[in-house]
């Protein structure tokens, strides 16, 4: 995924669509916000806390 997201920033600035600066400027704030989103309290991970003990049998 990464090797794509930099093919398109080559391709973007070779096209001349962008120029460089502003493709940092974007990538910085699409990383502010992909670490945003992804380090949210609550974000849908659960933490599961292991057993007690060990299981017993009853017999």
């Amino acid at each position: 995924m990464f090797v794509a997201i930099l093919a398109t920033g080559v391709v973007l600035i070779l096209v001349g669509r962008v120029s460089p600066e502003a493709l940092a400027g974007y990538a910085s704030a699409l990383a502010g916000l992909y670490a945003a989103w992804h380090h949210r309290p609550g974000g849908g991970e659960t933490r599961r806390t292991p057993p007690e003990g060990p299981p017993t049998s009853e017999r």
